[in-house]
């Protein structure tokens, strides 16, 4: 006899009850919460997709350096562009 034997069930003993099956059809309905999709706009390229999943975007951008002596700092010029793009998702 094994360690985890038993008299009446040979060497070997399974801890805990039997498998144990079903075959009534569960019943379900989906709660969504929040939105499938959306339309992702950025005008300042022109630019509206629908999206439903991750989505990243990236456009090419030509800049053009200040030809006045002034704008540069210890050779350097620096100048921030603003962006903004926008999701509008309208509950299904």
């Amino acid at each position: 006899m094994g360690c985890y034997g038993h008299p009446e069930q040979g060497d070997r003993h399974d801890a805990g009850n039997p498998p144990q099956s079903d075959d009534d059809p569960i019943e379900w309905s989906e709660n969504l919460y929040g939105y499938d999709s959306g339309d992702l706009t950025d005008p300042r390229f022109t630019y509206e997709n629908n999206i439903s999943g991750d989505t990243t975007v990236t456009f090419d951008e030509t800049f053009t350096c200040s030809t006045d002596p002034d704008d540069y700092t210890d050779g350097s010029y620096t100048e921030t562009f603003t962006n903004w793009a926008y999701l509008d998702a309208t509950s299904t």
